[in-house]
């Protein structure tokens, strides 16, 4: 691991290297914290990496033997492989290059502070712990009866909890992950990486190209770590539903007194221009000066003071999450969160659903024992889309399009570097629309990372050097990123109790050349912003200088495997018309529900939160109606 910090961030430049700040110790620091699964995985790639490099040419010394150059040529290499051998480092390469672009030294060389964009002008009110239950409190081998079960606490299931517990039935929400205040959104990324995702955020799709999937975990789902970007899903992708998938049972105006409803709950307002941020910003001078249509993001973020981290926790609970209304409301209303509790079956009696068996975790994530609970109406799952088709399976549920049909808008972005100083790490993470290209399917969305997490996540094909001197830069940077409302078709495989699943996905070529013009639209927009330099991040795209290099280089035919991809919304693997109905009726069964975003069956072309929100919210009324 020291050798391949030392290898990835060389010394020299404008910031120190790997090795003067320690960034392989810090790295295996963090992963000596994380479960047992991410650090049997971590050890065996290094493994490889070692033994391995006695394979490569000139040399049968193994990879921390070799020199700099060399470990250096050996990562490129790899790196250029095509599919899942060029992300085969990945395990690797992510905790380091968090570990390193973290540490206190890199970040007061880059000028990154720790005031927010607008400061504070009141004290905070104490941050208030959602009551949940756990072991050792709950006992292994507890039995308890409730009305409704709940499995899962985010976008889909905390709706569903509030609703049942106001109208006065009994219901457990089971959560795998743990309750966070923003008190726990402190210290390294990396470590926060992995408090607050599964396999710290290292998950990836298997396939070409391999694509980054973060799953969140967490008491609140992903609405705790997501952009707070908030869509109302276009009537016409809806609609089609009815025609493509055969769902009669829901039309887009069923849901619109439902989104009113999630909207004023989540306080979703447009990004106002004062805590947007230059991203943004820059983002928003390019479009207008190209005369393409723009505008600041709706957001459920009222309480918002730009400080930029959304995707680790917001530290001030200025965006608003399902952990600080829908899940506060329900307990209000009665109902007992489990944390740290895996539903591993659904119990039935013939065709009914009776209740859920679990697994109950210690602080370590461990088995502890088991908990039964007994639903006296019926049981609604919203454990998110890779996990609900595998649960439904392992339950006894049998259909042909369980665990298929994945979406996941994949996503990339572009790099533009500036003259003018941007600090685009100063303002709201994901801020600014431009929708020329809605009608093909692509959005163009204003989205700068936390500076912790820049390194890792813009993969452009530079050798080791260049990629550091680039990122020496970032306070001159802004990144426009790209959404593809993807008609590609993945699956997931389930590969145990407690393991994330094999998720497999293959880029189809039409997404990939919309990509594309999302992809030269983004480098147009940054050259008439002023950018000096534009990089994309696609294998072997290099540095564009010119609008003219950009055209003819972003206009012929790349390899999928080329494009670099991170996804943030899987969808569609427990569809609508085959799978469950209308109102997420899981077919062939009674008294089960599915109210997560694995129910919709083609993707939405926009972020998907309100959209699982408002349709989770339907879903409860008819529930309360025939439960």
């Amino acid at each position: 691991m020291l050798a391949l910090a030392d290898a990835l961030v060389p010394p020299g430049g404008e910031l120190p290297g790997g090795a003067e700040v320690r960034a392989g110790q810090r790295a295996l620091e963090s992963i000596a914290r994380m479960p047992r699964a991410v650090r049997e995985l971590v050890a065996g790639q290094l493994a490889l990496l070692e033994q391995g490099a006695r394979l490569a040419g000139g040399s049968r010394l193994p990879f921390s033997a070799r020199s700099r150059e060399e470990r250096e040529a050996i990562l490129t290499r790899l790196a250029r492989l095509p599919g899942m051998l060029g992300l085969a480092t990945m395990p690797l390469k992510l905790p380091v290059l968090l570990a390193y672009a973290g540490s206190p030294e890199v970040l007061h060389a880059l000028g990154v502070g720790s005031t927010p964009l607008v400061p504070l002008t009141e004290p905070l009110p104490p941050p208030v712990r959602l009551p949940t239950r756990s072991y050792p409190d709950v006992k292994a081998g507890t039995t308890e009866v409730v009305d409704v079960v709940v499995i899962g606490s985010g976008a889909g299931g905390a709706p569903v909890a509030r609703a049942v517990a106001r109208a006065g039935w009994s219901v457990a929400v089971v959560e795998e992950g743990e309750a966070f205040t923003r008190e726990d959104f402190r210290g390294p990324a990396l470590d926060r990486m992995a408090r607050l995702y599964r396999d710290a955020g290292a998950t990836v799709t298997a396939g070409r190209p391999p694509v980054l999937l973060p799953l969140g975990r967490a008491v609140g789902g992903t609405t705790v770590v997501n952009s707070g970007t908030c869509f109302r899903t276009p009537d016409r992708r809806v609609a089609s539903w009815r025609e493509r998938f055969g769902v009669d049972d829901l039309a887009p105006d069923d849901l619109g007194p439902y989104y009113e409803d999630v909207e004023a709950t989540l306080g979703v307002a447009p990004v106002p221009w004062e805590v947007m941020g230059n991203n943004g910003r820059v983002v928003h001078r390019g479009a207008e000066s190209l005369g393409l249509h723009g505008r600041p993001l709706d957001r459920n973020a009222a309480g918002c003071h730009g400080s930029g981290v959304c995707a680790i926790g917001c530290p001030v609970d200025g965006k608003r999450g399902v952990h600080l209304n829908f899940l506060p409301q329900a307990v209000e209303g009665g109902a007992v969160i489990f944390a740290r509790t895996r539903v591993e079956g659904i119990l039935r009696r013939g065709i009914r659903a009776t209740g859920v068996r679990c697994t109950l975790l210690d602080e370590r994530r461990r088995p502890a024992g088991t908990l039964t609970l007994h639903a006296r109406r019926g049981v609604v799952v919203a454990a998110g889309t890779p996990f609900t088709p595998l649960l439904l399976g392992r339950s006894g549920l049998r259909s042909r399009d369980l665990g298929r049909h994945l979406s996941i808008h994949p996503a990339t972005g572009v790099i533009g570097v500036f003259d003018e100083e941007i600090r685009g790490w100063q303002g709201v993470l994901q801020s600014y629309l431009v929708d020329s290209l809605a009608h093909r399917g692509v959005m163009i969305e204003a989205t700068f990372p936390p500076p912790e997490l820049s390194y890792g996540s813009a993969d452009v094909d530079l050798p080791a050097g260049e990629r550091k001197a680039l990122f020496a830069k970032l306070p001159n940077i802004a990144t426009p990123g790209v959404m593809v409302s993807d008609g590609s078709n993945g699956r997931v495989v389930g590969l145990g109790p407690g393991r994330t699943p094999l998720i497999r996905y293959d880029l189809a070529r039409g997404d990939a050349a919309r990509a594309l013009e999302g992809i030269l639209l983004c480098a147009r927009i940054l050259f008439a912003a002023g950018a000096k330099e534009v990089l994309p991040l696609i294998g072997g795209a290099g540095r564009l200088r010119t609008v003219a290099e950009a055209e003819a280089g972003l206009t012929k035919r790349w390899p999928v495997s080329a494009f670099r991809f991170s996804a943030y919304h899987p969808l569609g693997t427990a569809r609508m018309g085959s799978v469950v109905d209308g109102w997420g009726r899981v077919r062939g069964a009674e008294r089960l529900v599915v109210a997560d975003g694995s129910v919709f069956p083609s993707s939405l072309g926009v972020n998907p939160q309100v959209t699982i929100m408002a349709f989770a919210e339907r879903a409860a009324d008819r529930i309360l109606e025939r439960w």
